[in-house]
């Protein structure tokens, strides 16, 4: 919903919103246009570097949307509020976001299907370090869901379960050893 944001955002001022380049910058930039996150807000983040990037920053007050979108109807600059709520927690749904008076003349609820969530185990090989070679790993088992019927019914045999169906990935001989970095990753990402 913040990426759906940061599109209404550039549609009403016809120029990039918040264009970083890099973590730290795109970081700096949500803090100057949206203020400091609370603690409870920096503590939720995943990953100890960017939390201490975050509390690092000087405190800044969050401006106003009124003044960045001056031109801007008030009823997207109600939904555009609700959109980039820096706790994902708080911010609103795609449900609530199709059911705002901005968006009235668009809803059609029977011609919106809610799908169900993707369950947390077809994400963790997020919680790893991969390498390149192992992310081409990740592709390659990718298609293997949607060509070989026994390894489809497996793997979603695995997601049911809870269990981590990437757990060959994470463990095969092209992990990285602790303390190695990729040649290929991004240094600002950490």
């Amino acid at each position: 919903m913040w990426s759906v944001g940061c599109i209404l955002a550039e549609l009403l001022k016809r120029k990039p919103f918040l264009p970083g380049t890099e973590t730290k910058t795109q970081l700096e930039l949500i803090i100057d246009v949206f203020g400091n996150p609370t603690d409870e807000e920096i503590n939720s983040i995943p990953k100890e570097k960017s939390r201490k990037f975050m509390k690092s920053l000087p405190k800044k007050q969050p401006k106003s949307f009124e003044a960045l979108f001056s031109q801007a109807n008030p009823l997207a600059l109600d939904l555009l509020k609700k959109l980039m709520v820096f706790d994902p927690v708080k911010r609103i749904t795609v449900e609530e976001a199709l059911k705002h008076p901005y968006l009235a003349a668009l809803h059609f609820p029977e011609d919106e299907p809610i799908a169900e969530n993707v369950p947390a185990a077809e994400f963790e090989f997020e919680k790893y370090p991969l390498s390149l070679a192992q992310l081409k790993d990740l592709v390659y088992e990718e298609i293997l869901l949607y060509h070989f019927e026994d390894y489809r019914k497996e793997y979603l045999r695995k997601v049911a379960a809870n269990e981590n169906p990437f757990k060959e990935v994470i463990n095969n001989e092209n992990a990285l050893k602790p303390g190695e970095r990729d040649s290929d990753e991004d240094d600002e990402d950490d």
